[in-house]
């Protein structure tokens, strides 16, 4: 792949998300304009807007976004090491050993 469609690809993905993660902070059952989204994150909000905002929406998008990027890294991560372009969780057992993880803990801590 060249550099220029590399270039192409990266900053489409990029206006993507942003895209989207504005697309999540105006839409919810308290509709947030736009306009009113960028007032808040400016400093000019009202109360009821700074709480939807700040404490509901935000954090949310902040988890799924770290969330996503964490299992973007693992997966590159088990690629690289395994040297396998098509290496998975499944493959070397770790799906396998989360659950007996799971079960050990249910039996131990749930009786």
């Amino acid at each position: 792949m060249n550099k220029s469609r590399f270039m192409l690809f990266f900053f489409s993905g990029l206006i993507i998300l942003l895209l989207t993660a504005l697309f999540n902070l105006t839409v919810g059952t308290e509709a947030l304009p736009f306009s009113r989204v960028l007032a808040v994150l400016t400093g000019q909000g009202e109360m009821l807007e700074n709480f939807i905002l700040f404490d509901l929406r935000l954090p949310r998008l902040l988890i799924v976004l770290f969330g996503g990027m964490a299992l973007v890294l693992s997966g590159s991560l088990l690629q690289t090491l395994m040297k396998n372009d098509l290496a998975d969780p499944g493959i070397i057992g770790v799906n396998s050993g989360a659950g007996v993880g799971v079960a050990i803990f249910f039996l131990v801590y749930a009786i």
